[in-house]
């Protein structure tokens, strides 16, 4: 059973910071299911002081990492205020597939978000209702996973291929690149990073809504989504001094490489 007080990784008065795993939400109207906001303010509550949480962002429910709540309304007032102005600092690690070049750079795209279906797809510049998405990466590791790392999890970690006579490495017939990438978001947009991974020819692993369709090697196709917030900094709402929180992910997918 999931235990809220276990994943806190910093408490005061004025605020909250604590690791969302994957696949509870930061807010639910499903009745019955746990999200978040309900398991901090039960928290609280059993603690003694007043439950209340406030929200000053989002995870996609498929993704862990480091989350920070207000426990006043002034501190969550300063704390959504920071976030207006990019003032906080949102890194993310993810896997992706493919070999991810250059090794570094920015994307810019626009997206529009279809509330219906509750997805977003990156459109022409000027589309009505589109917004700017822009995010930095760079390239920490890129392997090469076969059938046989496939089915044995060469213990848990991906093969780099086989070597040849001058030294490159050599792929089989069912091979598949993938790269660790780290992501600096500089806008905070509807499904953000995957969207445009995907458009831009590095769909995340794991991703049923825009990844692949059809995995060719069968044991990838049960991984969750490989995207974890990992690092948060932020400015403490009161004292102003430099707050930075960093995890090691948890997903399997983030265990195929050796820099984790």
């Amino acid at each position: 059973m999931y235990k809220i007080a276990e994943h806190i990784l910093y408490e005061d008065d004025k605020l909250l910071v604590c690791v969302k795993p994957a696949g509870i939400a930061v807010q639910t109207k499903r009745m019955g299911e746990q999200d978040m906001e309900s398991l901090l303010r039960n928290y609280l509550a059993a603690k003694g002081e007043t439950p209340f949480i406030g929200i000053i962002h989002r995870l996609d429910q498929p993704v862990e990492g480091v989350m920070v709540f207000g426990k006043t309304k002034e501190a969550t007032a300063e704390l959504n205020q920071q976030m207006q102005k990019n003032g906080f600092g949102k890194y993310y690690l993810t896997v992706v597939y493919g070999k991810a070049e250059p090794k570094e750079g920015q994307l810019i795209d626009f997206l529009k978000k279809d509330g219906r279906s509750n997805t977003s797809s990156v459109v022409k510049q000027g589309t009505a209702d589109a917004k700017r998405a822009a995010l930095t990466y760079r390239v920490l590791e890129c392997s090469t996973l076969d059938d046989k790392d496939d089915r044995d999890g060469r213990d848990g970690k991906a093969a780099s291929g086989a070597g040849t006579a001058d030294g490159t490495s050599e792929k089989t017939e069912a091979a598949e690149e993938i790269s660790l990438l780290e992501v600096k978001l500089e806008t905070g947009r509807h499904h953000q990073i995957r969207v445009q991974m995907s458009h831009h020819g590095w769909p995340l692993v794991g991703d049923r809504k825009y990844g692949r369709k059809n995995e060719s090697l069968p044991g990838m196709r049960s991984i969750p989504l490989a995207l974890c917030s990992y690092r948060l900094e932020f400015l403490h709402p009161t004292s102003k001094k430099k707050m930075q929180f960093q995890i090691t992910p948890e997903g399997q997918a983030f265990h195929l490489f050796s820099d984790l």
